[in-house]
């Protein structure tokens, strides 16, 4: 009877060294994907269409992640910047560099309302009722409505970005 080898194993498939990111936003309109083509590109989840790419880094985009209304994007790239973009319009509100490698993860914590702290707070009502302020007097950190406001994006996005060897 013929003996016949046994199969020799498949090789590999190509995979790549890092896949891409994949972010989508809070609001469920957007999904996010960073890549080695130095772009971040918008895709429209309800219609699967590209609704915009995000082109200004010089060097491959390693991480995103979308603010908490969605209407902001902050990208970290190996050309050593992260970069907070308005999502609405595609344009760079801000651009933070002085990293001396490569930034290869952003971090956003703008989810939380900001407050003074109780004893600001305590402190400011006790100033508005000593001079006679109407109303008890507001706190600096009060919106339109009276509660507390949630800053601009460019004072809350004090990005958590971690710097690495890659370049």
């Amino acid at each position: 009877m013929l003996q016949c080898p046994p199969p020799k194993p498949s090789p590999p498939s190509c995979v790549p060294a890092a896949l891409p990111v994949r972010r989508l936003s809070p609001d469920v309109r957007f999904l996010a994907t960073a890549s080695s083509d130095r772009t971040v590109k918008l895709w429209n989840v309800h219609d699967y269409s590209l609704a915009a790419t995000l082109a200004g880094h010089s060097r491959w985009v390693w991480d995103c992640v979308f603010s908490a209304d969605s209407s902001y994007l902050v990208t970290a790239s190996s050309d050593m910047l992260a970069r907070l973009w308005e999502v609405g319009t595609g344009e760079v509100v801000r651009t933070y560099a002085g990293h001396t490698k490569a930034v290869t993860a952003v971090a956003l914590n703008d989810a939380a309302p900001v407050a003074p702290p109780p004893a600001a707070a305590a402190a400011a009502a006790a100033a508005a009722s000593v001079s006679g302020a109407p109303g008890g007097g507001a706190s600096a950190a009060a919106g339109p409505s009276g509660g507390a406001s949630t800053p601009a994006p460019e004072a809350a996005a004090a990005a958590a970005v971690e710097e690495t060897g890659h370049r």
